[in-house]
């Protein structure tokens, strides 16, 4: 990492006194020569491209080019390095600090002021998102708000001060991954990830994010679970009983007073609500709601396996795996290939997977590339099927184009199978409390209601 300058070596880089501005030179141009390749901060990388890196070559060679206006070049130099450093820094992997951070902190103070100040007093724009996302428990969505903000509060208080307190940097998780709650009440903390800490999706998603996480924080009874994210508009098809305990819901309502991306406008709700969305809309929902629940599992049993040793009937559905004490660094790396597949297909079903309808073909038709999925469906494949029925279906299907069945000598077969991946994702019910296995059943039995074909 390039050290930060200080405000004294920006003074040295000003008066060109003390070969600070020529060390800085140095080190900037070892930095720009190899900067990896991250997905996550493509976009980072492109404005670096762009528009940093020529601004640095031209301050650099003013230095040694431009001997009769040295002081001049030293001040632009000293106005432009820090966010020339800032920036390759983060290409590099390095990412800010969460406690004492004066963005991250202004984040929360948004949230206050933006979001839960306007849901407590019923500004029109709180009213109206409100309503879109829990409809007739608006009411009482809107009071679980403020203990949100509460528990945003005290996490923040708690950062910094242990390693499982507060909001903490979480370097394992995925480059799709803003953040991630670990429990509820007095022990609760939430893991934020890079994407975020680099603001990669803006200020509103981020804050978003970070009120999602927190509510499922919140003391037992009265914490938020995650039946359906807002990929594919999966959340609007919550009946009201389950939107008011649904996460991406309280996001939804942050995105919308925070500026964010637009949500559905009421005429395009009336088509989703309550179950009234196509078929093809509800079966892409039930798939995303059935892999979130096994992502998310996937990710808790990853991480209990490095705190203590699992029984074998933790992977119940897979692969046998040995137990006992002994084999603790062993069943953690198969949860690590369990949740390294998980993220894959969560990926795929929540942002790379169309589903589509054509008349005249004969049979299912599917189309993947490295990076997408598009499934169309011929005329009554779907048979009477329930629309989850047909959701366990697809997931097979595009399990399998992930992880085909492999008939090439030598070709390096993946942890788990694709019927294993689809199998556990398909029964995810069964891992659960419950409690929540209760409120699955409701969500798969309210979304089973008729539907426009």
């Amino acid at each position: 990492m390039i050290p930060i300058p200080t405000a004294a070596m920006l003074d040295a880089i000003r008066s060109r006194t003390g070969y600070v501005a020529e060390s800085y030179v140095k080190l900037v141009n070892g930095a720009r020569r190899d900067l990896p390749d991250d997905e996550v901060l493509k976009d980072l990388r492109a404005h670096w491209t762009k528009e940093l890196s020529p601004t640095w070559v031209r301050l650099a060679g003013d230095l040694t080019t431009n001997p009769a206006g040295r002081k001049a070049s030293g001040e632009e130099m000293a106005k432009g390095l820090p966010l020339i450093v800032e920036t390759l820094n983060r290409l590099h992997g390095w990412v800010p600090g969460i406690a004492r951070n004066p963005w991250f902190d202004g984040l929360i103070q948004r949230i206050e002021k933006e979001v839960v100040d306007q849901v407590v007093t019923g500004s029109p724009a709180a009213v109206e998102s409100l309503k879109r996302c829990f409809g007739t428990r608006a009411d009482k969505a809107a009071a679980r708000f403020p203990a949100i903000l509460g528990k945003f509060k005290a996490l923040h208080a708690q950062t910094g001060k242990g390693p499982a307190m507060g909001f903490v940097y979480g370097p394992d998780l995925p480059g799709t991954m803003r953040a991630l709650a670990h429990g509820q009440g007095e022990k609760a903390w939430v893991e934020v990830g890079r994407r975020l800490l680099n603001n990669v999706d803006g200020d509103a998603e981020s804050a978003a994010a970070l009120l999602h996480e927190v509510s499922h924080t919140l003391a037992q009874n009265y914490y938020t679970i995650d039946f359906a994210y807002r990929a594919v508009n999966a959340h609007y098809l919550l009946i009201p009983e389950l939107a008011e305990v649904n996460a991406a819901n309280y996001e939804q309502v942050a995105v919308d007073l925070l500026g964010g991306k637009p949500g559905l406008s009421a005429a395009e709700l009336d088509l989703l609500r309550g179950g009234k969305g196509t078929l093809l809309e509800q079966v892409h929902a039930l798939m995303s709601s059935r892999v979130i629940r096994a992502w998310i599992q996937a990710h808790n049993l990853y991480r209990d396996s490095k705190e203590k040793p699992l029984p074998s009937s933790s992977l119940s559905g897979l692969a046998a795996i040995p137990d006992g004490p002994e084999y603790k660094e062993v069943v953690t790396g198969l949860l690590d290939e369990f949740k390294k597949q998980m993220d894959l297909l969560i990926d795929r079903v929540n942002k790379h997977l169309t589903l589509g309808r054509d008349n005249a073909l004969l049979g299912l038709k599917v189309v993947s590339t490295a990076t997408d999925t598009a499934i169309t469906l011929p005329p009554g494949w779907e048979g009477g099927k329930t629309p989850d029925q047909l959701a366990v279906a697809l997931l097979e299907v595009v399990a399998n184009e992930l992880w085909p069945q492999i008939t090439t000598p030598g070709a390096i077969p993946p942890a788990y199978s694709s019927m294993q991946i689809a199998g556990y994702a398909s029964s995810v019910q069964i891992h659960e409390t419950p409690g929540v296995r209760e409120l699955l059943k409701l969500y798969f039995d309210s979304i089973t209601r008729p539907a426009k074909a």
